[in-house]
C-alpha cells in the first residue's frame, strides 16, 4: 500500500508500509543530501529525486545592456549556485533581459546554453522594476535572489541567504552584510539591520537603506512588486521606495552575517538619471503610520 506522508515541494510516497489510522508528518524526519530527499519513518529510509523543476531558490539576473561585463556577473552566479548544490540546496538561474543590445543577448544566450535549467528570458518594458516582477513571475523557486548583470555576489550568499531565512519563520527582506562599490567609486557600505540599535526608520525617509540585491520568498516579491519609474512624473528609484513598501506590509529587513557583493559604480546609471531628474520614490504611508504610532504610543 503506498501512503502520502508529506508535500515538501514534492510528493514523498513512501510504499510497503503498514496502514496505521492517525499517522502524520511528525513521526518522520526529511533529510535533503546533494539533490535527494531522505525520509527516515519508524526506522525504515526511503530515498526519492525531486522533479527537475523543483527549486528551493531562483535567482533573477536583471541584463540590458552590460555587454561582455555581464560574463562576470554571470560567473559569479555560477560559482554561488554550485556552493548551494553541494549543500544539497536546487538552484534555478534566470535572467530576464530587458530592452538588451546584441552583445549582452549574446553573452547571455551562451551562458544559458551551458546548462540545462538557465533560462533567458526577452523582455521590452525598458523599466528595471518591471523587469524584476517579471523574474518573479516566472521563477519557479519558493525562495527568490535578484542580482543585477554589473555586480557581483559571494560565493556563499545564496547559501548562507537560504539557510538564514529557513531558519527564521517571520517576514523577513534578507541583504549581504557588506557591500564593495567599484568603478567609477570605491568604497565599502554596510548594511543595517532592522533589529539592530543602530536602526532608526526615518532614515529612509532620506535615503536607501539597502541595495537591491535581496533574497526573500518569492510570494513577497508577488504580494510587493516593484513600481515603474515614471521620470516625466519625477517618480524614481525603484528599489529605495519597495524598500518602503516593503516595512509598510511588514516586513523586516536582516542581514545575513559573513556576506559580501560587489557593486559596481558607473558614469551614467538609472540612479545618476533618477537624481538628475528630481525624482522621490512612489508615495508611502509608512511614516504616516510610524508617526501616528508614536502619537498614540506617547498618549498612554
Amino acid at each position: 500500500m503506498a501512503k502520502t506522508l508529506a508535500t515538501i515541494g514534492y510528493a514523498i510516497v513512501v510504499r510497503d508500509l503498514p496502514p496505521r489510522p492517525g499517522c502524520v508528518l511528525e513521526t518522520a524526519t526529511l533529510q535533503r543530501q546533494s539533490g535527494e530527499a531522505q525520509l527516515s519513518f519508524e526506522g525504515r529510509k526511503v530515498t526519492v529525486n525531486p522533479p527537475a523543476d523543483v527549486y528551493e531558490i531562483s535567482v533573477v539576473v536583471n541584463a540590458h545592456r552590460e555587454g561582455l561585463i555581464a560574463a562576470s556577473t554571470l560567473r559569479s552566479v555560477e560559482r554561488a549556485a554550485v556552493h548551494a548544490q553541494r549543500a544539497g540546496i536546487r538552484v534555478e538561474p534566470i535572467i530576464v533581459l530587458d530592452r538588451g543590445d546584441n552583445l549582452t543577448r549574446l553573452v547571455c544566450s551562451e551562458w544559458c546554453s551551458k546548462g540545462a535549467s538557465r533560462i533567458l528570458y526577452d523582455t521590452q518594458y525598458g523599466d528595471l522594476g518591471l523587469a524584476r516582477n517579471e523574474g518573479a513571475i516566472r521563477a519557479k523557486g519558493e525562495w527568490l535572489a535578484f542580482v543585477d548583470a554589473d555586480d557581483l555576489i559571494g560565493e556563499n550568499w545564496l547559501t548562507d541567504a537560504f539557510g538564514a531565512a529557513v531558519s527564521d519563520s517571520r517576514p523577513v527582506v534578507w541583504h549581504p552584510e557588506l557591500n564593495i562599490a567599484f568603478g567609477s567609486e570605491s568604497y565599502v557600505y554596510v548594511h543595517v539591520d532592522m533589529e539592530s540599535p543602530f536602526f532608526d526608520v526615518s532614515a529612509i525617509a532620506i535615503t536607501n537603506l539597502w541595495t537591491a540585491l535581496t533574497f526573500s520568498r518569492r510570494s513577497m516579491f508577488l504580494k510587493v512588486p516593484y513600481r515603474a519609474t515614471q521620470l516625466s512624473k519625477q517618480i524614481g528609484f525603484e528599489d529605495w521606495g519597495w524598500a518602503m513598501e516593503t516595512i509598510e506590509a511588514g516586513y523586516i529587513h536582516k542581514i545575513v552575517e559573513g556576506t559580501v557583493h560587489a557593486i559596481r559604480k558607473k558614469t551614467v546609471s538609472l540612479v545618476q538619471q533618477t537624481t538628475a531628474a528630481q525624482c522621490l520614490p512612489t508615495p508611502s504611508d509608512l511614516f504616516i503610520r510610524t508617526i501616528s504610532s508614536g502619537v498614540l504610543e506617547a498618549q498612554k
